[in-house]
């Protein structure tokens, strides 16, 4: 086995003996990954070498499956994140907005909480953009991904990647980017309201 520094990661088996195989960044293990499922390699074939230009830390250190999935899981995370500020500015900008319209105030109060309003519902309107945009990304690299491996395999590595509590932000935002979101403050928090209540009922 190759005595040379590499990432830390899984990978492609380059004997093609099972699908992926774990390189813990100076050499092979047995730990190895089929349809999803990791086990130990039962020992009766020689783990495999590295290849010299992923052992060498250069440009090809990294596969491009992994890469990929890398590039999948922080779209995912960059989604999640967007929808969360975009309902905290929905709601901001909401209750200015009620509170203009059904509190008695001094007109210099109506003008900070209008302004608060229109501030709020703008930021709403950049978190929403920066979503579909994360949204589309994230889209296109699940068709490839699902091209090249079992979708159980692809969240197998990216357990290992980003962690189990960063894998369930994934699973979140992959759940919310199929459902038909709002694209005003009140229809947004509308639409969060009604997809939390059928996940509560479901």
């Amino acid at each position: 086995m190759s005595a040379n520094p590499a990432v830390a990661g899984w990978y492609k088996d380059p004997d093609d003996h099972h699908e992926f195989r774990y390189h813990d960044g100076s050499q092979w293990t047995t730990l190895v990954a089929d349809n999803g499922v990791t086990s130990e390699d039962d020992g009766s074939q020689e783990a495999p070498q590295m290849p010299e230009d992923r052992a060498a830390g250069n440009a090809g250190d990294v596969d491009p499956l992994l890469d990929e999935i890398e590039r999948f899981g922080n779209a995912c995370l960059q989604c999640y994140s967007e929808l969360d500020e975009a309902e905290d500015a929905a709601r901001k900008s909401l209750r200015a907005r009620w509170a203009v319209e059904n509190r008695p105030m001094a007109p210099t109060s109506v003008g900070i909480f209008t302004a608060l309003a229109n501030e709020s519902a703008d930021e709403f309107q950049a978190h929403l953009t920066l979503y579909s945009e994360a949204r589309y990304v994230s889209g296109e690299l699940y068709r490839s991904l699902t091209s090249q491996a079992a979708f159980s395999t692809v969240l197998q590595i990216a357990t290992s990647r980003f962690g189990t509590d960063a894998l369930g932000h994934i699973l979140t935002a992959m759940d919310l980017m199929i459902e038909e979101l709002g694209d005003t403050p009140a229809t947004f928090v509308e639409s969060i309201e009604r997809i939390a209540e059928k996940a509560k009922n479901s």
